[in-house]
């Protein structure tokens, strides 16, 4: 605009305006030049900051991730929720100090559920068989492992479709084939029949059959798997999914509980142990 006033005035003005026109347009070419180096040193800036977000420390971009799904335990089972029949003081803790949700959706039964949040999927999409899951489908275990995580399952299987003998229900390896690098599992290739979960529990690890202990309690034979594979892998990105033993029926005693002290009664079933292992819950979540 300056330039085209210039222009205009030129023929009435006479050469004198000429040189002051020629002038302008000096100053003004030197303003433009000096703002196009601020503006290009301006966007440089910007594009490093920007890449400097988008870059972050490669072990910091990705956090360790440990999900824990207790099995079968009702809203009303936790202090936290107001119960006033059982004490939760580590998950009342996870509770105050994180993020805790009241209003969500979960399917009410021990495989379907676990089903549902291994996949993503809604049950009507993908759930077939009780203690099945197809190995066609893609669990949360295959993405970490695909994005450079060291992977874990420890607890309980059940799904390999061993209640009906489903083609591969002796397969040792499906939790590999679904994304775990390793696992600590009850109920993988055996039924319940075989062996049960609690006293004296029949555990596969890692393509073995760990050997019976009458004084062995599952849950600890499994948390405590976790807790090795945390020490072994403090260095890496893992994921560890820990589908809980606990407090699915049979209710029986803990090794907190008195009756744990004989063998003959370490077994019992009685329904007054549901708040001794809804307890010993809670106890191995901060284990």
């Amino acid at each position: 605009q300056a330039e085209d006033g210039i222009r205009d005035s030129v023929a009435s003005r006479g050469l004198g305006d000429v040189y002051k026109r020629q002038e302008i347009k000096l100053n003004l070419t030197k303003t433009m030049k000096k703002n196009i180096n601020i503006l290009g040193l301006g966007i440089t800036v910007i594009t490093m900051i920007l890449i400097a977000c988008q870059v972050p420390n490669e072990k910091a971009s990705k956090p360790n991730v440990i999900l824990i799904m207790a099995d079968d335990i009702g809203f009303e089972c936790l202090s936290m929720n107001g119960s006033t029949s059982y004490r939760t003081p580590v998950l009342d803790s996870l509770a105050r100090n994180g993020v805790n949700f009241k209003k969500a959706l979960s399917q009410p039964l021990c495989t379907p559920s676990r089903v549902k949040i291994m996949t993503g999927k809604y049950n009507y999409k993908n759930y077939e068989y009780f203690t099945y899951l197809n190995p066609n489908e893609k669990t949360f275990g295959n993405l970490f492992k695909e994005n450079g995580y060291k992977t874990a399952i420890v607890g309980k299987w059940q799904l390999n479709g061993i209640q009906y003998k489903i083609d591969g229900f002796n397969d040792n390896r499906r939790p590999n084939h679904f994304g775990f690098d390793e696992y600590c599992l009850w109920q993988l290739t055996k039924l319940k029949s075989d062996g049960e979960r609690f006293a004296n529990p029949l555990i596969e690890q890692n393509g073995e059959f760990l050997p019976r202990d009458e004084d062995a309690y599952g849950p600890d034979v499994v948390s405590d798997y976790a807790i090795e594979f945390i020490k072994k892998n403090k260095d890496n990105p893992f994921f560890i999914y820990y589908p809980m033993l606990l407090v699915h029926n049979p209710f029986v005693p803990t090794p907190d509980s008195p009756e744990w002290q004989l063998i003959e009664t370490r077994s019992q079933k009685n329904n007054r142990f549901f708040i001794d292992m809804v307890e010993y819950m809670d106890k191995i979540i901060g284990k």
